[in-house]
């Protein structure tokens, strides 16, 4: 940071402009928004706050939504279209509008919400620290109507066990601040060719790592993923886990941190591991989660071996 950039920060003036991509999410897109106008007022003694929404609708089904939240933010709001079904240059489309709106971008999903305070922990972190990207926890809650065994066994990520402040070198893109110059021209992008098969957020903060950012956890800025009923079923969350396995695989062997042999090793591993879930033990039985686990063994496997799985 030069000691201008430090100078415009210490007096107050931190712009942030909030990114966010989707996708027929009208209704979620619309209370996240009104979270944001009461988010953006609270931390208001230290920053002011943009929004930048993507939408991947060829229809622009957001524009309605947006465009009510037109004069709610000191910055504004802007409004772009992707439309590819391309959810890495949708998020690319939102850096590169966000940068125009502001020093630093904090990224959030459509399907979230916030707990109160959370842009204000982000900042706070960023400035005690001074990092040049901070992530914050992500929880996920079911809907009403979901099965028991969806939070009965461990299917849902609840947030991560690490001290407030700690260095970190993957977070959740979904909960993160980053500072605008690091993804520019010439910067940290969202690789396009896997915004179908996914793992794009993982290179992203490996890329970020493999430059030496500094990029620390915030762990009271929680955001909450609002699980939606259809993908409480079997099918899909064993789906999700093969999916998860195999993305897994195709990350670790871009990021060149492993051979496909030791990933194949990684997942058979995984596999017969997964096994004792299926005898039923003193905390329950965890038949489900065993075979998710295997499959995603499964999925890391296939994944070596130069098989890629689209995620949606």
């Amino acid at each position: 940071m030069t000691g201008e950039a430090a100078e415009h920060e210490a007096a107050g003036s931190t712009t942030v402009a909030v990114c966010i991509c989707t996708y027929r999410r009208t209704d979620a897109l619309r209370r996240l928004l009104e979270r944001l106008v009461d988010d953006a007022e609270q931390v208001g003694d230290r920053a002011r706050v943009g929004v930048v929404v993507i939408d991947d609708d060829p229809d622009r089904s957001a524009t309605a939504t947006v465009e009510a939240f037109a004069d709610r933010f000191e910055l504004g709001v802007r409004l772009g279209a992707s439309g590819t079904g391309n959810i890495a240059r949708a998020r690319n489309l939102a850096l590169d509008r966000g940068r125009e709106v502001a020093d630093w971008i904090a990224c959030i999903d459509d399907d979230c919400l916030p707990d109160p305070g959370w842009m204000g922990h982000l900042v706070d972190a960023q400035r005690d620290r001074s990092a040049d990207c901070v992530s914050g926890a992500c929880v996920d809650e079911a809907p009403p109507g979901a099965p028991p065994w969806l939070t009965d066994e461990p299917f849902l990520e609840g947030p991560r066990d690490l001290p407030d402040g700690a260095p970190i070198e993957v977070g959740h893109i979904k909960n993160t601040l980053v500072r605008s110059s690091l993804v520019g021209p010439g910067g940290v992008r969202f690789r396009e060719a896997l915004g179908v098969v996914g793992g794009e957020d993982t290179i992203f903060f490996r890329d970020m790592h493999a430059q030496d950012v500094a990029h620390v956890f915030a762990a009271r800025a929680v955001v909450r993923e609002q699980v939606p009923l259809e993908r409480t079923s079997l099918r899909y969350q064993l789906r999700r886990r093969f999916w998860y396995g195999n993305t897994e695989a195709v990350v670790t062997l871009l990021a060149g941190r492993s051979s496909r042999v030791r990933v194949a090793l990684g997942g058979i591993r995984r596999s017969l591991g997964a096994l004792r879930h299926l005898v039923p033990s003193a905390r329950g039985w965890w038949w489900r989660y065993g075979i998710a686990e295997v499959l995603r063994g499964v999925g890391r496997v296939l994944g070596a071996a130069g098989v890629r799985v689209d995620h949606h």
